[in-house]
């Protein structure tokens, strides 16, 4: 029982896990088969196949399980399940709940030892000359056996979730696995030069189409500014000319 555990037990594990499959019915079996063996068991799952299809021409499939095993075979359970899955991302965490678990046996006992004093009490009480105090304090045990049953229950949750941990499995089957192995210094820097290298190909090309689309209105537009230009500088030549003319006929 929960009342048995120590501080160094009073911890809840949970994971949550997303992996990848080549053969989801291989590998849901697989799966089964490891959390019986741990005795654990799946307390929620389903499973859908989307509408697009692969490139073999098969329907994706998707899954989503949630596992009970016992929290002793916690860590062996995640690493057995990159054996039967691509494990793609995986997040853990641990919370103490031995706070709750102290201010539950707290509550526990206090309710307990009212109820023994009132049981007690309603012993030496006659209901036949004082009804209205035995009916009082049967009112009473009841509101406390009410609180016991709650405070019982809860307790009895807390138990389950230190005995058994929660793990959270998506799984879905895909074609080819997606890399996650840990690049090193020298892969990042090349990625970055890659990209970086890829950002400006694509820069050029984007400014190339922009050019070959803009090109016909700025070859009508230059030619319009070009007529303008010509335009105007005839009309300052002529008008030039004529001011000469005009000056050299005083001069006469």
């Amino acid at each position: 029982k929960l009342a048995e555990l120590t501080l160094s037990n009073t911890s809840t594990k949970t994971a949550n896990i997303t992996a990848e499959t080549k053969d989801y019915a291989k590998s849901s079996e697989e799966l089964k088969a490891l959390i019986t063996g741990l005795g654990g068991h799946i307390s929620n799952s389903s499973a859908s196949e989307n509408a697009s299809y692969n490139s073999n021409g098969k329907p994706e499939k998707n899954a989503k399980y949630t596992i009970k095993v016992p929290s002793e075979h916690f860590d062996s359970f995640l690493t057995s399940l990159s054996t039967i899955f691509n494990v793609t991302n995986l997040t853990t965490s641990t919370e103490d709940v031995s706070e709750s678990y102290f201010t539950l046996q707290a509550r526990i006992s206090t309710l307990q030892a009212k109820r023994e004093g009132l049981v007690s009490m309603l012993q030496n009480v006659d209901v036949n000359t004082d009804f209205s105090t035995w009916q009082k304090i049967n009112s009473e045990l009841t509101e406390i056996d009410t609180q016991l049953t709650i405070y019982n229950n809860q307790l009895q949750a807390l138990e389950n979730r230190v005995a058994y941990s929660t793990v959270t499995l998506s799984v879905r089957e895909v074609i080819e696995y997606t890399e996650n192995e840990e690049k090193s210094y020298g892969q990042e820097v090349s990625d970055a030069f890659k990209n970086s290298f890829k950002s400006v190909v694509e820069f050029f090309k984007g400014f190339f189409l922009f050019v070959i689309a803009v090109f016909p209105f700025a070859l009508i537009w230059g030619a319009f500014v070009l007529i303008i230009i010509l335009i105007v500088r005839f009309s300052i030549k002529k008008k030039k000319a004529k001011n000469n003319k005009a000056n050299n006929e005083n001069e006469k």
